[in-house]
């Protein structure tokens, strides 16, 4: 798989009951950035990290994470893969329902994929 430029480790939510603390405090982070973001604009955060190395083609890109939120903000910001990790938050069933382009049973399993 050549070409990758970035990969992106969980950029989008959290499973822990925590009165949206944690998502208080990724969107103070992101509007510390310049980017009005939401719950739903998580996306944004991948693309505000490639505007800040110059990159331009979101294909150059691999988001990789273990929630739902985290698949959902890989392809909505168009990324090569959106991949799920299988051994944090969510089993391989939870995230086997998401759109994704692959799961990895451990995050060492990523330098395989990518290296083929």
């Amino acid at each position: 798989m050549n070409n990758i430029q970035l990969a992106v480790f969980d950029m989008a939510g959290t499973t822990v009951k925590d009165n949206d603390e944690v998502l208080a405090c990724f969107l103070e982070a992101a509007k510390a950035t310049g980017l009005e973001a939401d719950k739903e604009t998580c996306h944004l955060m991948i693309q505000k990290a490639m505007y800040r190395l110059g990159l331009t083609d979101p294909q150059t890109v691999v988001c990789v994470g273990d929630t739902p939120s985290d698949l959902a903000a890989g392809k909505n910001a168009n990324c090569r893969l959106s991949l799920g990790v299988t051994n944090g938050t969510h089993t391989k069933a939870q995230l086997d329902c998401c759109e994704n382009d692959g799961l990895l049973n451990c995050l060492s399993d990523l330098k395989l994929l990518i290296k083929n």
